[in-house]
């Protein structure tokens, strides 16, 4: 199959992205890969950037449209994440220092899975912009979605990742994704040193615990029409931006029955 310029370059970054992320983990998504390409003619091999500056400085430095039209620079990313924050919490100077120190910010593009089945959660991830999902697989094989995160929310699979066991499910970019994330050590480093990140962390995980709660007793006692119209009242963005079919697995039915309420509703 023949590729012209553009399409052999696209080719050559996600080939490239995939043998360097099979080599050394994650943070080489093709997003992140295109920011250290510009990298190298803002510092040529006759000079070297500062040491004193972080991944994020970089991102600021190189701000530009990018290929995945997140704009979002990891100051206004992390200017999100405290404007959430100081809704509820009194904020610092000093805070806001350590929110920039240890949340690192990520893009992702569309079906990219970001944490996997059977391993342990590497973060806690913050959403900017896009849409998430957890996932699992069932008996028979197929896709069961438990969770579709849009912003600004947290998202993880919280009990595992408090814990550090294995996850029984997939975290996954549905669209794509700017992202803050955060290691468990680097979260109990932050508690330790903010105690309006102490306090945000508690309220961030019980919330969690009654989102699950709340889910649980929607799905035994509301009807398939109930639960949509919760959906479009509470999260209207979510039917715009995710597939049909991972709407209808969070709902706890099939593609065809939430056609037919969708449907009816239009009527």
């Amino acid at each position: 199959m023949w590729l012209d310029g553009a399409e052999y370059g696209a080719f050559l970054f996600e080939q490239l992205s995939k043998d360097l992320t099979k080599r050394y983990g994650e943070g080489f998504c093709r997003a992140n890969l295109l920011y250290m390409r510009k990298l190298y003619p803002t510092f040529p091999k006759s000079e070297t950037p500062p040491n004193v500056l972080i991944w994020s400085h970089y991102f600021e430095i190189l701000r530009s449209d990018n290929e995945l039209s997140i704009n979002s620079t990891p100051n206004k990313m992390h200017a999100q994440l405290l404007k959430l924050i100081a809704e509820s919490i009194t904020i610092t100077d000093a805070d806001q220092v350590l929110c920039e120190q240890y949340f690192e910010p990520v893009l992702f593009p569309k079906n990219r899975v970001i944490e996997e089945e059977g391993k342990i959660p590497k973060h806690l991830y913050f959403v900017v912009s896009g849409f998430v999902r957890l996932f699992h697989y069932n008996d028979k094989g197929d896709e069961v979605t438990t969770h579709i995160n849009c912003p600004p929310g947290f998202i993880t699979s919280y009990f595992n990742f408090i814990h550090q066991t294995t996850a029984p499910e997939n975290l996954e970019c549905i669209t794509e994704c700017a992202l803050l994330r955060i290691t468990k050590a680097n979260l109990e480093l932050l508690t330790q040193q903010s105690p309006a990140f102490k306090d945000f962390s508690i309220s961030v995980f019980q919330q969690s615990l009654a989102y699950n709660e709340n889910r649980s007793r929607d799905l035994a006692t509301l009807t398939a029409e109930q639960r949509y119209q919760k959906l479009i009242d509470n999260y209207p963005a979510i039917l715009h931006n995710v597939p049909l079919q991972y709407i209808a697995s969070f709902l706890g039915m099939n593609p065809k029955s939430l056609s037919r309420i969708r449907k009816e509703i239009i009527k």
